[in-house]
């Protein structure tokens, strides 16, 4: 919810500098296209910001728990310490 009101206050400064800008590129149609250009592109990429953002945030069918990689959940290796580690600490010790 913040992120897309930010993304929408963005848009919003954009369209409002360029109108504040208009005023002296309107007689330089070079500069006057340069100006809409630049808001478009500014908007534009904002867009693909917030899309990415709406696709980052659904979950993805390949992160299901019926589809999950059986590899991702199997536990970690035991680590000998972790078992006896006084025992690991002797083991570690000898030449």
């Amino acid at each position: 919810m913040f992120k897309t009101t930010g993304y929408l206050v963005f848009t919003l400064s954009v369209i409002l500098l360029a109108i504040v800008s208009y005023q002296g590129a309107k007689d330089d149609p070079v500069m006057l296209a340069l100006l809409g250009l630049g808001a478009l592109t500014s908007i534009a990429g904002m867009g693909l910001r917030w899309a990415s953002f709406r696709l980052d945030e659904k979950p993805s069918r390949s992160s299901a728990p019926d589809r999950e990689d059986p590899a991702r959940r199997a536990a970690p290796a035991a680590s000998p310490a972790r078992h006896a580690p006084e025992g690991f600490a002797r083991q570690a010790s000898r030449p």
